[in-house]
């Protein structure tokens, strides 16, 4: 197989091409409804800010603007994750390649990033911002090492621009620009490049490029941090020892699930040199490479950083998508690491491609059977959601789109925002964000419809639901016309169905109130009911 990539240089290229370019016709042709990171970004593409949330707004900015080049739709948020994934793939194969100067290495390398679960599977299923910072990390290595063979400015200006991107992207990669910085200085023939005064045109360009959200994130500190800090501390207790035992098992236990994979897998093809490969190791580890050195800091320093934050006794909660960004180097180090002993054993790279292959597979058969087995694993998931056909009836029932659409989420709004890309569609979780001067300019139209969409069902929801009208429209919600409709769970049979329901005004002047659905869709995302399960 590696031979067979490597006898065309367009091949591996290619293979790249069918598989993410699989990954987008599968996740088009799957459902019509939205998952959890996908609503969040059709809904925050209603407006351009400097800041939305507890992340960056650079991956909004991006989807924004293919939403303006190929409508609103599923297709543009595939597209967007696996362009980013592919060029991952790439900047990683052309690290190895500049290292080493062998393309099979470089591919094995790139290819093993299939063995990270996070990165093969997570990445595919619901994720934006952190796929878009893993892409960073692997294009500031990629620069830095280009920097040390080519010393050109452009490389400077290359990585202030991948630096302003990463920190665009997710407010982690400071870490990853301090980490590979100190780790290009401790490395001779790196540190005669980092420390030259080109380097200021890296500075100014990043400095450029985050000014206007730092100032943003400045002044909007609280909920720009809130939700990152929450989930960091969210099982402190009073005792240091009892936060720093939880935070090194989150650690340990996340880096270990992104990693460990990958490493018995090396460990399995290359068992026949493992011996060379150690003794070479061990007597010449201070003459590696000075990329093998370069990832291994890198890779040394990012744990040592982690590390700090959880001595520091506030750091309890370490997700698997936080240690990403740092492990998509991983089997790039682990390939540089075998050295010559990786080119003399063709049948051991073999054996990692053919690997990261299989997987490939995989993941693709599991897109596919995440949302039409749901009912088997009786567990629903937002895919199944039919939001396609709740969209239908409320253009059916009040014979166009609505201007305004009100809901209690912002999962809910996004999918409607897909439906009804003309419409302006408020979260109430995300209230910081209505534009209350716009709201205005719409209802004094005239003739405007306003429907308050939901699937929350208990009394109080419905309650905060109604007053969040009373805000946004300004006026009493004792009157109100609302329909609610059963639907079958796309991939479901007969017994497995949610209700959804809508509220609307005849005009624009007259009031407006939330429904309550008896059968909402949130009380069911986790699981069907018994009797619906025995089917």
């Amino acid at each position: 197989m590696l031979d067979w990539i490597l006898e065309k240089r367009y091949r591996f290229a290619t293979v790249l091409l069918a598989y993410f370019g699989l990954h987008v016709v599968i996740r088009v042709c799957i459902s019509g409804s939205l998952d959890f990171d996908e609503s969040e970004q059709a809904f925050l593409s209603q407006w351009f800010s400097l800041g939305y949330n507890s992340q960056p707004p650079l991956y909004t900015w991006m989807q924004t603007a293919l939403f303006h080049l190929f409508g609103y739709g599923v297709m543009p948020l595939a597209l967007l994750k696996n362009v980013l994934l592919a060029l991952t793939y790439l900047c990683v194969f052309g690290t190895v390649q500049k290292a080493t100067g062998n393309a099979a290495m470089a591919l094995v390398a790139s290819f093993a990033m299939m063995t990270i679960p996070q990165i093969a599977w997570e990445s595919h299923r619901d994720l934006s911002h952190t796929v878009a910072v893993t892409f960073a990390v692997s294009l500031l290595v990629y620069c830095v090492v280009s920097l040390r063979h080519q010393p050109h400015w452009k490389w400077y200006v290359a990585i202030g621009l991948t630096c302003g991107f990463g920190l665009m992207s997710k407010y982690n990669f400071a870490i990853v620009i301090f980490a590979v910085m100190a780790a290009a200085i401790s490395v001779p023939s790196y540190r005669r490049w980092l420390l030259d005064r080109r380097l200021i045109l890296s500075v100014v360009v990043a400095t450029v490029l985050i000014a206007p959200h730092t100032y943003w994130a400045i002044d909007h500190l609280q909920l720009a941090s809130a939700k990152t800090i929450s989930t960091l501390t969210r099982e402190q207790t009073d005792s240091w020892g009892s936060n720093v035992s939880h935070g090194i098992y989150a650690l340990v236990t996340s880096t270990l699930a992104c990693c460990l994979l990958t490493l018995a897998i090396f460990l399995v093809a290359f068992r026949d040199s493992l011996k060379s490969i150690y003794r070479q190791w061990k007597s010449n580890s201070t003459a590696a490479d000075p990329t093998t050195l370069l990832i291994e800091r890198f890779l040394l320093i990012v744990g040592i950083a982690l590390m700090m934050l959880v001595l520091s006794g506030h750091a309890l909660e370490f997700k698997n998508r936080w240690i990403q960004p740092f492990a998509c180097l991983f089997p790039a180090y682990l390939m540089l690491r075998v050295g010559r002993y990786a080119y003399l054993d063709r049948v051991a790279m073999n054996r990692v491609c053919i690997s990261a292959v299989t997987l490939m597979a995989v993941v693709l058969i599991a897109i596919v059977a995440r949302p039409m087995f749901s009912q088997k694993r009786n567990k629903f998931i937002w895919l199944n959601i039919p939001y396609p056909q709740f969209a239908q009836t409320i253009e059916n029932e009040i014979g166009e789109a609505p201007a305004i659409i009100i809901t209690p989420h912002m999962h809910s709004a996004g999918n409607l925002k897909l439906q009804f890309p003309s419409s302006l569609v408020i979260a109430m979780d995300q209230r910081h964000l209505v534009d209350s001067e716009s709201l205005l300019k719409i209802i004094a139209r005239g003739n405007q419809q306003v429907v308050v969409a939901t699937d929350v069902c208990t009394p109080s929801a419905h309650e905060k639901l109604s007053e969040f009208a009373i805000e946004i429209v300004g006026q009493p919600t004792d009157q109100l016309l609302w329909q609610s409709h059963a639907y079958r769970y796309l991939y479901g049979d007969e017994s497995a169905n949610t209700t959804l329901g809508f509220a609307r005004l005849e005009h624009s002047i007259d009031p407006i109130a939330a429904i309550y659905d008896p059968l909402s869709a949130s009380d069911r995302i986790g699981a069907l009911p018994q009797e619906t399960a025995t089917h």
